[in-house]
């Protein structure tokens, strides 16, 4: 998926413009053009000025599905595999889904 075509599909869903956009987050109007048509990538920071200006959380400009995406469950302990990342040594650390906090 392109950000800049999330972008503007989520823009022109709530019927606003890109001047709309440009007064709610700041950016300059060509910047927005610019993200929207695929020649400029927005930092991080920009994307959560764009998810303000359209009223979505942050994940909604990357996901395209009706409900939040299901947190990933990870493997701790014994049935950590080797090879994954995490998994022993110093980088070890202990996950567990985030529906379970």
């Amino acid at each position: 998926m392109i950000i800049g075509d999330r972008l503007r599909s989520l823009r022109e869903a709530k019927k606003l413009s890109q001047g709309n956009i440009e007064q709610r987050t700041g950016l300059l109007r060509c910047y927005i053009s610019r993200v929207e048509n695929g020649h400029t990538v927005p930092a991080v920071e920009t994307l959560e000025k764009f998810a303000r200006a359209l009223e979505v959380p942050l994940y909604q400009l990357m996901y395209d599905g009706d409900k939040p995406p299901a947190p990933l469950k990870t493997r701790t302990g014994k049935k950590a595999q080797k090879d994954e990342y995490g998994a022993s040594g110093r980088d070890a650390v202990c996950w567990t889904s985030s529906a379970n906090i």
